[in-house]
């Protein structure tokens, strides 16, 4: 209503300076001032045990049992109304409003932290203008330069090395919280440009991070690309402007892989798709249960494997999908009861990350779940040129009869024809699969096949199952794939993944790839892309291991080992080792290269050994990864 009334709200022209829209306005500000609370224990603590704030609320107050909203949300709608309805205001309403942003702006100074901090700045700002106060509006740039900086603490809040966004002690937020952060400073930065309470650099290189490592979440990318040219910021204004363009799924058209260490993340891009890992270690957390919402989501990290071609594969559909059926986990289905209790754990096991030279990546992640303490397993995934993924499950144990082991390939909007083996079906079990396509993505399963299951029809389910949406229960055609972990190598598998293909793309692909596997236990995952002359690893022992293979038939036998637990992408032709420490708890790592008998391939220049010694990244920066040449 005060934007209206102010003017240039689109859509609302009609009502700039309308008195009686002033009127009505002022008439609501009343009396919702007049309801106020006073008591400042309804600031934070309202209902709960021992609270003088109490539920009867005899005077009917407004406030919220979520400090949320009595901290942030309404005095932020105050001041922001204030500042637009100006010199129109009256004494009453001016106190009022000032009332709620300083009980706001001294609210637990120096525990906020992260979107909370910049959200409880703005309102001290919005403060400053309305009072003219310089003095305040100094203090307030200062908080949210304070907070636009680089955390490095293991699961801090804000922004972190690698761009991700952190909330809440090891969840990671790009959206959502880090969306509002982001929206905060482009406000703020922008009005503040030139003046005295500008960002300095340190600050402007800290955004510049975050906006470097995120996708367009809700964002205006003209705002942007204005903080961009005011900043002089190289990565704002590519930011604004390659995803402005006309794009696919792909947006912005970046190509390559990227590890987010600080947060268990990898996102791998092809021309036509995009592939995002979700994982969870010591360092993490998996998902949060707030006000009742999400109370299903415990395998949310599980190795949780999105691939988006058309961008809508999985939107809209969580009210209907099975929860135990989360695209790309392995799991012993319904063991683990979905509650919120069995939510915000963090991981029991440290080794999980991976290793990215920005073209492609591993990611590895050893699992033990924290709830049950029973089901363990180790996963590795590759992500190879020519936009082929692997991935290999070693080690899986603790389950039982009752819950079979599963590894789950996707579940997500159904979209056209299902073939396996190349022949259309529409069958929901097989015995040995080969290969299944839908929706432009192929797999292709190792040995003597897959025990496959497939579900495909109408879903239906409760948005309020999973919040406090009234919505109507929602009716999605669904696609449900699965492997089933059976007989002699029931605790191990692979395959690997084709996406952005079509039916006729992929079986070719599939006949064409030159994947070996050189070990997969519990030991080693290690692969050969003969194609691409790559060789690409995970040691899981502590000690680190060896492996012996040809890196073509002709040549001579090449060990690699190492003295660490490491990822570790060796490209032959190109003579360069590009290694991370999943567990980040390693100083250093040597790789000792040494061949056997017979001739050496000629891209070898070096003896018969060759020893690497990697000083790795400790800090903010640990888990991320280095590269040498041979």
């Amino acid at each position: 209503m005060a934007s209206a009334w102010h003017g240039g709200l689109e859509g609302t022209e009609e009502y700039a300076g309308n008195e009686d829209l002033r009127i009505a306005t002022s008439l609501a500000m009343d009396y919702w001032f007049g309801r106020d609370f006073t008591d400042i224990a309804c600031l934070d603590s309202g209902g709960k045990a021992g609270s003088r704030c109490t539920c009867a609320n005899p005077e009917n107050l407004l406030w919220n049992t979520n400090w949320f909203s009595n901290v942030i949300l309404i005095p932020k709608l105050a001041t922001s109304a204030a500042l637009l309805l100006g010199d129109t205001l009256t004494d009453s309403q001016l106190n009022a409003t000032n009332r709620m942003a300083t009980r706001s702006y001294n609210y637990n100074v120096g525990g906020l932290t992260g979107a909370n901090t910049l959200d409880v700045a703005r309102i001290g700002m919005d403060q400053a203008l309305i009072t003219n106060d310089v003095d305040l509006l100094a203090d307030a740039y200062r908080r949210s330069h304070e907070e636009l900086s680089i955390m490095n603490g293991v699961k801090a809040d804000g922004i972190r090395a690698d761009g991700a966004f952190g909330q809440h002690d090891g969840m990671l937020y790009n959206g959502n919280y880090g969306k509002d952060y982001s929206n905060a400073i482009l406000g703020a930065e922008i009005e503040a440009a030139g003046s005295d309470f500008a960002a300095d650099a340190v600050s402007q290189a800290a955004f510049g991070t975050l906006f470097e490592a995120t996708s367009s979440i809700k964002t205006d990318l003209s705002t942007v690309g204005e903080l961009g040219r005011l900043w002089d910021s190289r990565k704002l204004k590519n930011f604004a402007s390659s995803l402005s363009a006309p794009s696919n799924v792909n947006a912005g058209d970046l190509v390559g892989n990227r590890l987010f260490y600080t947060n268990d993340y990898m996102v791998h891009r092809g021309q036509n798709y995009v592939t995002t890992l979700k994982m969870w270690s010591t360092r993490s957390r998996h998902t949060e249960c707030t006000n009742s919402q999400n109370p299903l989501g415990f395998h949310l990290a599980d190795g949780v494997s999105y691939t988006h071609i058309c961008g809508d594969e999985y939107e809209d559909i969580a009210a209907a999908w099975d929860w135990n059926l989360i695209p790309g986990i392995t799991t012993d289905y319904g063991a683990t009861p979905l509650t919120c209790e069995n939510t915000k754990l963090l991981g029991l096991e440290a080794f999980v990350g991976g290793a990215s030279d920005g073209r492609i990546g591993i990611a590895a992640m050893r699992y033990t779940n924290p709830v049950t303490k029973k089901l363990k397993w180790q996963k590795a995934w590759f992500y190879l040129d020519d936009d082929v993924q692997h991935v290999m499950v070693s080690g899986l144990s603790g389950t039982a009869p009752s819950a079979p082991p599963i590894s789950v390939l996707d579940q997500r909007r159904h979209n056209g024809p299902v073939f396996v083996d190349g022949e259309e079906s529409t069958a929901t079990k097989y015995t040995a699969a080969r290969s299944l396509w839908h929706g432009g993505v192929g797999y292709k399963f190792a040995g003597s096949g897959a025990v496959l299951s497939i579900d495909v029809g109408i879903k239906t389910g409760n948005w309020s199952t999973i919040g406090t949406s009234e919505e109507p229960p929602a009716c999605v055609d669904l696609f449900a794939a699965w492997i089933n972990h059976q007989g002699t190598d029931a605790s191990s598998l692979s395959y690997s993944v084709f996406p952005g293909t079509t039916a006729d793309g992929f079986a070719k692909k599939a006949c064409d790839v030159k994947l070996r596997t050189v070990q997969s236990d519990s030991h080693v995952s290690a692969i050969v892309d003969d194609r691409h002359d790559t060789f690409m690893a995970v040691f899981w022992d502590v000690a680190g291991g060896a492996v012996t293979f040809n890196p073509d038939p002709s040549s001579a036998s090449l060990t690699v080992a190492v003295d660490g637990n490491v990822a570790l992408i060796y490209k032959f032709k190109e003579g360069l080792v590009t290694l991370s420490d999943p567990s980040q708890r390693l100083k250093s790592v040597n790789v000792t290269l040494t061949w056997g008998e017979g001739s050496r391939p000629s891209w070898w220049k070096g003896g018969d050994e060759t020893t690497l010694t990697f000083a790795l990244p400790r800090g903010g920066v640990a888990g991320s990864s280095i590269t040498k040449d041979v």
